[in-house]
């Protein structure tokens, strides 16, 4: 079956696909500083978990958590406790999944196909979305254990759909639920695939999971004073959708860099609707809730690539099932040119792979993000009192210091939340300002356009001292992400401005 060399070199470019990915996450795991704007932040919440502190409390300068729900975070904080400080545990958690989200790809297909071949043609798919999902397998965030969660009962539905499989498959994607809620929206269609398929059977599925997932949304909110639905809620509910991200994400994220694996899968599809119709349904509503999911995440103009991670997974499933699909259906026909036809289908799946080949050495950190870090590192330690660092959560610490909320969870309260806990937190920041509270902030000038603070408010009480530009880095202020500002109070008599009203 496997003999031709047409079907070797398929194989032999899903492989490559998986050597590169390999390359590209271990290269840089390791890398002391963030790799992407969220990772810091992420680290000061793991860090505040391991305190005993709350993680949902009520907005301040201090601490402000992200819009997620709180299990990555404590994972990784068991991670932190094994291996040690900084980004590096967080990292070892997300690519952990990654391996399981894999993992699982390899046995949907090979189950599905009786074939290993199949099975590593959608991971070397999987692995060549490493580029177009925004570099987020090994990154400090929930999308990888929030789709290796999901993906397990997704396979427990379709492979154990007994009581125990189902019981199970509502603790797995209510796990899932509590690491990013995305979930919610990616689990329904399954859920309506448990009904129309097992009728009374589902209660298995449908019971648990809602005693779980609502029972840990009155838990946490109990201990959490009412803050947990607050951010995990309220604020992602107040996000507005932007609809013209729809044919973005269809017509460019999807189609353009997966055009020919979204047709095998929709072939897929429709041929198993055909043949098998209980088969059928089931990827339906996996492809539903997957895609779903991903889009109406993309639809948040603050949303990243990072979150088109279950689409193409369920792209890559099915990308291998439709390619076994149609090789089988092409091997069963009669006609004289079989071979022919055989090697050209072949060769259209090649070209998908071949088109999401990349360089895996291109993004990595290099010697330059390197200095570039120890050199702000160093810049934040030249101050003997307390800075205000926005724009890198946890780097700060390196240099002794302390953190305090990032820039963009003090946004996402500014931007959504209602009038009395927006006033008080830009009050409180004003007053920080007029007692001059940091000997020195380091900051972007976009600070002042996300309403954090206005430029009189900083101009009457701080001056700028330096400017930090790196030429050359990935990772650090530079030519794409322009410079930063290291500003320093003016000495003499705080607070010109009239204090703010508490």
């Amino acid at each position: 079956m496997f003999s031709g060399l047409p079907r070797r070199l398929l194989l032999g470019v899903a492989i490559l696909h998986i050597v590169f990915f390999c390359i590209a996450v271990f290269s840089c795991i390791g890398f002391p500083y963030a790799l992407d704007w969220i990772e810091g932040g992420m680290v000061d919440e793991v860090r505040m978990a391991l305190s005993g502190k709350p993680l949902y409390v009520k907005p301040s300068l201090d601490f402000i958590p992200f819009m997620y729900p709180p299990l990555y975070m404590y994972v990784s904080a068991i991670a932190y406790k094994a291996l040690g400080a900084g980004f590096l545990p967080l990292r070892v958690v997300s690519l952990a999944a990654t391996a399981g989200t894999f993992s699982i790809v390899y046995l949907f297909v090979r189950r599905e196909s009786g074939s290993f071949y199949y099975g590593l043609l959608a991971c070397g798919l999987l692995a060549g979305s490493f580029v177009t999902t925004g570099f987020v397998f090994n990154m400090a965030r929930v999308d990888q254990l929030y789709l290796f969660l999901f993906l397990a009962g997704v396979y427990l539905v379709r492979f154990h759909p007994s009581r125990k499989g189902y019981v199970g498959a509502a603790v797995l994607l209510s796990l899932s639920f509590l690491t990013k809620q995305t979930a919610l929206v990616a689990s329904l269609p399954l859920v309506l695939y448990a009904v129309v398929a097992d009728g009374k059977k589902s209660l298995y599925l449908i019971i648990p999971a809602i005693v779980i997932a609502g029972g840990s949304i009155l838990l946490l909110d109990h201990i959490h004073e009412g803050w947990y639905s607050f951010y995990v809620f309220k604020l992602p509910g107040g996000i507005p959708f932007e609809k013209r991200l729809i044919p973005v994400f269809l017509k460019q994220e999807l189609m353009g860099p997966l055009s020919i694996a979204c047709v095998t899968s929709l072939f897929f599809i429709a041929s198993q609707l055909s043949s098998d119709r209980k088969k059928g349904l089931f990827y339906l509503m996996f492809a539903a809730g997957a895609l779903g999911g991903s889009l109406l995440s993309r639809l948040n103009i603050q949303a990243a690539l990072n979150v088109n991670g279950p689409a193409y997974t369920v792209i890559s499933i099915l990308f291998a099932l439709g390619a076994y699909d149609a090789l089988e259906k092409i091997k069963s026909s009669a006609h004289d040119i079989t071979g022919m036809f055989e090697k050209f289908a072949i060769l259209v799946f090649a070209i998908q792979l071949l088109a999401l080949l990349y360089d895996p050495l291109k993004d990595l950190p290099t010697k330059k993000d390197m200095e570039a870090g120890a050199d702000f590192v160093k810049v934040m330690s030249q101050f003997k009192g307390e800075i205000f660092v926005p724009f890198h959560g946890y780097v700060p610490v390196l240099a002794g210091k302390r953190t305090y909320a990032p820039d963009m969870a003090f946004y996402e309260i500014i931007r959504e939340s209602d009038g009395a806990i927006k006033d008080g937190l830009v009050n409180e920041i004003r007053q920080a300002l007029y007692e001059r509270k940091f000997e020195a902030i380091i900051l972007k000038p976009s600070i002042f356009d996300d309403g954090l603070m206005t430029q009189e408010d900083f101009k009457q009480n701080y001056d700028i001292k330096q400017v930090l530009f790196y030429e050359g880095t990935k990772y650090w202020p530079n030519e794409i992400d322009g410079p930063e500002f290291v500003c320093v109070r003016k000495q003499g008599k705080s607070g010109e401005l009239e204090p703010p009203n508490n």
